[in-house]
């Protein structure tokens, strides 16, 4: 019988191992290929969404900084005030529509939470989608093509990988461009501008992804009042002062100073005087005998002018140890600044003086000194050599002389103030009162009233001395001959057909109403009680009138308005006076400063 043999055979087991081995490996391997490359897609899907999302925002972005450039003054049209025009010439076919009162809701552009029945005027235009994309592609001088009239729908561009779009929302019509006025701010609003950029993803087979940003631009206008050679610096309201006589300014040696913000007109007039084939009336002139100056400082007393524009028509003269500072802004002085005994000027603004023999002089109007050299008394040194000194032209001067009606043969009805008010008479007066020529208030009178939350009046001045301050927020008429004034008046405006004396026993600050202010108050005549915003307390008051020339006392009704043919004739009126020397070229109107912002935003990936 044949014996088997059982022994244990491994040959083989090796190569089997490595094969189970190799084939573990290769599924671990093809595995974590798999998640990379998956990973990597992902990875390269988030980048180009991205980069995706970033350029579609950076069109956002251009568009609506070109818009703000174009529109806004810092333009290539930016001396022009009409924004509603550049506006037009921007992205619009047609005008914005007729203006309607709204009262905004809480969280609404123009509310007021102080004010909740406050209306703003708002209007409504449409804009162009295909104009608003084209800045996105201005640098290249291309045009999106589309509509070419109004339109919610401009069609893709550079190879329809960008579409424009305005949707309808919230009862809004697509393209919808909404105005509201509040006050000194405008704001447009261009309802739901929408930009998408779609790609082509070449390693799937789902084939392309988009990235979508939907918004309303938000584009806003605040109007400030020009300076500078702007031909609106802000009329009555942003005067301190506005005075047909010598301001003389005292101190008893106390280290003290009359502080003047705002714009400021001041005046002295000589006689009639033959003059460039004419008849003027001749800037006011200092003489040791009669001395007939604009402005006066006295022993220790300090003025310091704080405001954008002083215009003096008259000589300024400074005696004793006193000081004049123009603190930054411009000071026009149709005469000489004669400097006395250890007098200072300081100037760190502009001083503009006329290029010219003025009428009843022998010399240019210049700086001058009587008591050392300018270096001693003048700072900086050789200030009509320096940067910081302005002609002022024949030519403005005339044109100065026929807004205060100087350039005739009238010289005691001149002047600023006469060139402003207007004789009053209402059905309760039996004689016509003129505060110009002698007309007096029998006794001082202010009336009040609420104004954006602010309580803001009128005051009809005549006591001699104004002891206190009569309170903020104030246009103040003032009937008597040398005022003088002992106490700030804040935020307030006075208008003076007479010389004022102030009294410098401590500082005193003299500072503008406001234009704004200054409107509403002067908005009213006697016979505008139907009109909206009418309040008898302010607009209607009883003042005790005394006409000049007779004796006769009238209790009457009277408006601050009732002083002034129009709020916009007065304002143009010193805003002419205060622009002398100002080159019309370097501006024209109000300035603007301007925001732009995003509301609603929203973005989408697919």
């Amino acid at each position: 019988m044949k014996e088997l043999n059982l022994r244990k055979n491994n040959r083989g087991i090796a190569l089997i191992s490595i094969m189970i081995a190799v084939s573990f490996i290769t599924v671990i391997a093809a595995a974590l290929l798999a998640i990379t490359y998956t990973n990597f897609r992902m990875k390269v899907q988030n980048l180009n969404t991205k980069e995706n999302f970033y350029e579609t925002d950076g069109q956002l972005t251009k568009i609506s900084t070109l818009f703000r450039y174009n529109v806004s003054d810092a333009g290539p049209n930016g001396s022009e005030a009409d924004m509603d025009k550049r506006l037009k010439d921007l992205c619009m076919d047609a005008d914005f529509g007729a203006a309607s009162p709204s009262i905004p809701g809480p969280g609404d552009i123009g509310y007021d939470p102080s004010n909740p029945t406050k209306t703003v005027q708002k209007s409504v235009g449409v804009y162009n989608v295909q104009k608003l994309a084209s800045l996105a592609w201005e640098d290249e001088n291309r045009v999106i093509p589309g509509a070419t009239t109004v339109s919610a729908t401009a069609v893709g561009y550079d190879g329809d990988r960008f579409s424009y779009v305005s949707n309808s929302v919230e009862g809004v019509p697509a393209g919808t461009i909404t105005k509201i006025e509040d006050g000194s701010i405008t704001t447009y609003i261009l309802h739901d501008f929408q930009i998408t950029q779609t790609k082509k993803d070449e390693a799937s087979s789902t084939g392309d992804y988009s990235n979508t940003v939907d918004t309303h631009i938000v584009f806003r206008t605040k109007k400030y009042p020009a300076v500078g050679g702007d031909s609106n610096p802000g009329g009555v309201g942003s005067c301190s002062s506005l005075m047909d006589g010598t301001l003389r300014v005292e101190n008893d040696g106390s280290f003290s100073c009359l502080n003047v913000y705002g714009n400021a007109y001041f005046s002295n007039y000589g006689g009639i005087t033959s003059w460039d084939g004419g008849n003027y009336t001749a800037p006011g002139k200092y003489s040791a005998t009669d001395n007939k100056a604009a402005i006066n400082l006295m022993g220790e007393s300090k003025m310091n002018l704080l405001g954008d524009i002083t215009v003096v028509y008259g000589d300024i003269v400074l005696n004793g140890n006193s000081t004049l500072y123009v603190n930054g802004g411009k000071l026009k002085v149709i005469g000489d600044i004669i400097i006395n005994d250890n007098a200072t000027l300081v100037c760190s603004g502009k001083i503009y003086m006329v290029d010219e023999i003025l009428p009843g002089r022998t010399f240019k109007t210049s700086v001058k000194v009587n008591s050392g050299t300018a270096n001693d008394h003048c700072y900086p040194h050789g200030l009509e050599n320096a940067s910081n000194y302005v002609k002022i032209t024949k030519d403005q001067y005339i044109a100065l002389c026929a807004e205060l009606g100087l350039n005739d043969n009238n010289a005691t009805n001149d002047g600023l103030t006469y060139q402003m008010l207007i004789p009053v008479k209402t059905s309760s007066m039996s004689a016509t009162f003129d505060l110009r020529n002698g007309g007096k208030f029998e006794s001082g009178a202010t009336f009040k009233t609420t104004y954006y939350g602010q309580e803001i009046g009128v005051a009809y001045w005549q006591e001699q001395n104004m002891q206190s301050s009569l309170g903020r927020n104030l246009l103040i008429f003032n009937s008597v001959d040398g005022l003088t004034i002992k106490e700030s008046q804040d935020h307030s405006t006075i208008i003076s057909p007479y010389p004022i004396k102030v009294n410098q026993t401590h500082s005193i600050s003299l500072t503008n109403l406001g234009p704004e202010t200054f409107k509403y108050l002067c908005s009213y005549k006697n016979n505008d009680t139907a009109k909206d915003g009418y309040d008898s307390t302010i607009h209607n008051g009883t003042v005790r009138l005394h006409p000049a020339g007779g004796s006769t006392m009238d209790n009457a009704k009277v408006s601050p308005g009732d002083f002034f043919t129009s709020v916009d004739a007065v304002n143009n009126k010193v805003n002419a006076v205060l622009g002398i020397g100002d080159d019309a070229s370097t501006g024209s109107g109000a300035s603007y400063k301007t925001s732009l912002s995003f509301t609603e935003y929203q973005k989408d990936f697919n």
